[in-house]
């Protein structure tokens, strides 16, 4: 079958090969063959160009597998870092809520010791009135004692 012929021929180009050619074919294939002998001896550079291309997408696959490798390697960095910043940031929200927790705390009981101590400035506001009315009366009864000591002496 003159198929496999073919693809035998083809296979010893692609070897290298580029001027064997099957000769012991039949007698129908000999036109062929001699084209085939012709064209191989006009284009006998074409499978070293073929095997060049070959081996430039070769190397261009393996750059590229190289490549996606380093982008693999490079991404699943970035992940992890991703990932710990995520919990450093869940972290940090925690401490926040925390502060914000406490200043409301501290801002209540702020309030409530402004409470207190104005409380306490009108408790010592009555306090000094107080003490202000006690001087008076002890004055009032400083001058009657006076005046009882000067009529009885």
């Amino acid at each position: 079958m003159w198929v496999q012929g073919f693809i035998s021929l083809a296979r010893r180009l692609d070897r290298g090969h580029a001027r064997l050619i099957c000769i012991d074919c039949k007698a129908a294939d000999a036109r062929r063959n001699r084209y085939l002998f012709r064209r191989n001896r006009a284009d006998c550079h074409w499978p070293h160009e073929i095997r060049g291309s070959a081996d430039s997408i070769r190397n261009a696959a393996k750059e590229a597998s190289a490549g996606n490798a380093n982008l693999s390697q490079r991404t699943e960095e970035q992940a992890s870092t991703l990932e710990e910043t995520v919990s450093s940031m869940e972290g940090l929200t925690s401490a926040v809520r925390e502060n914000t927790a406490s200043a409301d705390d501290a801002n209540a009981l702020a309030r409530a010791a402004n409470k207190v101590t104005a409380q306490g400035g009108i408790v010592v506001s009555a306090v000094v009135t107080t003490m202000n009315e006690i001087q008076e009366s002890s004055k009032k009864i400083s001058d009657i004692i006076s005046v009882i000591d000067g009529i009885a002496f």
